[in-house]
């Protein structure tokens, strides 16, 4: 059984494809769940994802295994709309609130964000063994949604050089 956790809002990571012959756009999709699909383990993973509504739909898409749906955030009123919208478009998958990030977070193996927190959201010592953790929202040196233990435990993929200088968790992890 896949999981999924969605939180709202969200920082967009899109990526656009454009011919070198002749600049016309090929395709546009989302980058968070590019790289989920692309790092994840081979085998269907459960999916622990905490995104904006048009993201949550493109992990689904992209990770065919998410089968339950764990919708959380930061701000407790914010979820209720996701869980609908989720249940009404995704009637195959179980749809449900979860108290707390750090209890989803403990229980599965692809943990993607894309917030603008100041402080950490996961705590590595939570995650589990070869867990896949997408970060999407830090893009500034002050913003950070996870913590060094979490850069300790895994390696670093990054779409953008400047993520070295501009990412929270990168500048104080290097």
């Amino acid at each position: 059984m896949g999981w999924a956790v969605f939180q709202i809002p969200t920082t967009p990571s899109a990526f656009s494809l454009f011919s070198s012959a002749t600049g016309a756009p090929l395709a546009s999709f989302d980058g968070s769940a590019l790289a989920s699909s692309l790092l994840a383990s081979p085998s269907p993973p459960p999916a622990t994802l905490a995104l904006a509504p048009y993201v949550a739909e493109a992990h689904l898409a992209a990770l065919l295994c998410i089968s339950r749906v764990l919708v959380w955030n930061r701000t407790r009123a914010k979820p209720a709309a996701l869980v609908a919208m989720l249940r009404e478009s995704h009637p195959a998958a179980a749809v449900e609130e979860v108290g707390t990030m750090d209890e989803a977070v403990a229980e599965e193996d692809v943990v993607s964000f894309a917030t603008g927190s100041r402080e950490p959201i996961v705590s590595g010592e939570l995650l589990r063994p070869r867990a896949l953790l997408g970060l999407v929202g830090s893009f500034t040196p002050a913003m950070r949604e996870c913590d060094d233990e979490a850069l300790r435990r895994g390696r670093v993929f990054i779409d953008f050089e400047a993520a070295m200088e501009e990412a929270g968790e990168l500048v104080g992890a290097v």
